[in-house]
């Protein structure tokens, strides 16, 4: 959408004023129903349905303004539970096993202490 995810934050925090430009991107994404709500105030709110999320998706490999504008949107909302996931390691019996198996051939690169 030509603007940058700081301007975006500034502009969802009420911090910055949304211009003219952003406001045009912004309508091509938006139906006339919810326009018509909108400019009476109201939020609209609807769940998207699994094919809406594939669409967005399919239509954000091509189009790189709708691309940054969903990363964002990403960033900036669930962010916190994608950075968890990304410090996360769960590790299983199969780990456990191939480190002991290592560790038994004389691998002592990462000993594992057995307390």
């Amino acid at each position: 959408m030509g603007v940058t995810g700081a301007y975006l934050r500034m502009v969802r925090s009420g911090k910055a004023r949304a211009g003219d430009g952003l406001s045009c991107q912004a309508l091509k994404y938006v139906t006339e129903d919810e326009l018509r709500l909108l400019l009476k105030g109201t939020v609209p709110e609807a769940r998207a349905s699994l094919n809406d999320a594939v669409r967005v998706i399919a239509t954000a490999r091509v189009d790189p303004e709708l691309r940054e504008f969903l990363l964002g949107l990403i960033k900036e909302y669930p962010g916190d539970y994608i950075t968890v996931l990304q410090r996360t390691w769960h590790v299983g019996e199969e780990d456990i096993e191939s480190c002991e198996s290592r560790e038994a051939e004389g691998c002592s690169q990462y000993p594992m202490n057995s307390t």
